[in-house]
């Protein structure tokens, strides 16, 4: 059965009133990490567009460049003056070959698709961090709703603890400590309120929901992958490492740019124009040149040489972080592996530890009915009882987040966020 937390953001926490609440959004872990991606991809994509305007700046050195010149001279000293004597000129230069700025249009474009890379990996950090802070809260409310339910049977024990006093088969000591611990709950119960409020709060800063109700459903069952083969081959796929491998290529290409710049470069220049009319300068005359610029570069090695070892430099260190990115990631995916194999036993195992619990509290509970037991052995079977609850509960949350983390590696949201905004309709 779908099992749904509702939890309505109290308007006095933010020190607001909120005289009608919008309805509220029922979310899985993918689709709020699907509104992550739409929500942030728009705000964290400044360097995707430096480096797409970095690459038009690139193209444009290899387009038309027209000039339009206006002169104009007065000789000062002639007698009587001849006044001021003007003239105007066009001209227009177009690049034919040049291999430095083919190479930097091409270092560039590979630029921008590292800074897309990036960008990636910026939404996945974002989107494993509102992962927690999801289960971080069901965790929390289940918690909540658990000792809740202690305090319920805690209500249950005492009304019976002062039914057995007053026929004499308990003393009133029972009733007591039964009141002591309800308000300690009550304590524990504030605290864990607090908490999840202030879990949740991170929840909706992550997709930019600030205001009405929100609905989680905790049912979703992630596809992950566990099998380490898989992740072996899929390691290089992640963002984390493509952007070092790309930034390596781009780095390299830059080197090559700035190598090619010793190769000649061709381009020709038109000019149309009339000269100031002066004496002895064919006065009103016009011209129309077409020229063939052929530059040689002759000497300039000194800060292109800088250059390339920087860009060859650069290279060098972006594919040795590959191979250190590469380990860190594998063994992050494989300690996520093992906790996930080793929740799943220790699932099994709680699963006995609360069925034990359930017989044993029962069982104590009957004997205290019958003035056959403590109520002290009461609190510590009841103790025992919701403490395997937690267990159980905690450990089934855990193995969630694990999958969906790994399905989150597993490149689950690439090629989807296109659609998100238009089909899910996230809460804003």
């Amino acid at each position: 059965m779908t099992t749904r937390i509702v939890v309505i953001i109290c308007s006095f926490f933010y020190g607001l009133m909120v005289s009608a609440p919008a309805q509220g959004k029922i979310l899985n872990p993918v689709e709020v990490n699907e509104c992550v991606y739409s929500y942030w991809e728009q705000r964290v994509k400044s360097g995707l567009i430096d480096a797409k305007a970095a690459t038009e700046t690139a193209k444009a050195a290899l387009y038309p460049s027209i000039t339009g010149n206006v002169a104009g001279q007065e000789d000062l000293l002639a007698q009587p003056s001849t006044g001021v004597n003007t003239g105007a000129n066009i001209d227009l230069t177009q690049q034919i070959v040049n291999f430095s700025q083919w190479a930097n249009i091409h270092a560039k474009k590979i630029s921008e698709k590292a800074a897309q890379l990036d960008l990636e990996d910026q939404l996945l950090t974002l989107m494993r961090a509102a992962t927690k802070s999801y289960f971080d809260y069901l965790q929390g409310e289940s918690r909540l709703k658990l000792l809740q339910k202690r305090v319920s049977r805690l209500v249950k024990a005492v009304d019976l603890a002062k039914e057995l006093s007053r026929l004499r088969l308990n003393d009133s000591s029972a009733i007591f400590l039964a009141q002591a611990d309800k308000v300690q709950l009550d304590i524990s119960i504030a605290n864990l309120q607090t908490d999840t409020v202030a879990l949740l709060t991170s929840l909706q800063a992550a997709i930019g929901f600030s205001t009405g109700s929100l609905e989680l459903d905790d049912s979703y069952t992630p596809q992950a992958n566990g099998d380490l083969s898989y992740w072996t081959k899929k390691i290089d796929e992640l963002p984390a490492i493509e952007v070092l491998k790309v930034r390596a290529e781009a780095a390299g290409a830059t080197a090559t740019s700035t190598r090619d710049q010793i190769i000649p470069s061709l381009s020709f220049s038109t000019y149309f124009g009339q000269v100031p009319a002066s004496e002895g300068i064919n006065p009103g005359g016009g011209s129309a040149l077409v020229l063939l610029n052929l530059s040689v570069p002759i000497f300039d090695q000194g800060i292109r040489s800088i250059q390339t070892q920087q860009a060859e430099s650069q290279k060098s260190v972006n594919e040795a972080l590959v191979s250190s990115k590469r380990e860190q990631l594998l063994a992050e995916i494989k300690n996520l592996l093992n906790q996930w194999q080793a929740n799943e036993n220790i699932l099994n195992l709680a699963k006995d530890q609360l069925d034990n619990a359930q017989r044993g509290y029962s069982d104590v509970f009957t004997l205290f009915t019958f003035g056959k037991a403590s109520f002290v052995a009461v609190k510590n079977s009841e103790a025992s009882l919701v403490e395997a609850e937690i267990q159980l509960e905690t450990v089934r949350k855990k193995i969630a987040e694990e999958k969906t983390i790994l399905e989150l590696l597993g490149g689950y949201f690439r090629g989807r966020h296109q659609s998100v905004a238009k089909n899910l309709k996230c809460p804003r």
